[in-house]
């Protein structure tokens, strides 16, 4: 009996043996495929990573884009304020010009009038 003990106490070591060799194998095979899938997932976020930085900078020139448009609307509606502000001056003044030219028009006809009076009054004296 002493024997067959031994040997089950060998068998049972050699057992054991492997069995923790095969527990090692396949703690071994899943940390390496927990490795992997980890690995794969740092892969996706860095890709992903990537194309938002990417996308952040398309939006970010595209936004300097739109600034630049916007400051380059409000110079031009600036000029364009200016330009109207000065045309409705010249138009008051030319106006006022031609109000005035109006007025000497009219002081040309009265002065026309009184000399055509003033001659005819001339007139009348040397034929008498």
């Amino acid at each position: 009996m002493q024997s067959s003990f031994s040997l089950s106490g060998g068998y049972s070591s050699k057992l054991n043996s492997t069995v923790h060799i095969h527990e090692r194998k396949y703690n071994d095979a899943e940390v390496e495929s927990l490795r992997e899938e980890y690995h794969e997932r740092v892969a996706t976020l860095e890709r992903k990573v990537y194309a938002l930085t990417k996308e952040r900078d398309t939006l970010r020139r595209e936004q300097n884009k739109k600034s630049d448009a916007a400051a380059l609307l409000k110079e031009k509606d600036e000029i364009i304020n200016q330009v109207m502000a000065e045309g409705e001056e010249l138009s008051k003044k030319q106006a006022a010009q031609e109000g005035q030219i109006r007025k000497l028009r009219a002081q040309i006809r009265e002065f026309e009038e009184d000399k055509k009076g003033l001659i005819t009054k001339l007139q009348v004296i040397h034929l008498c």
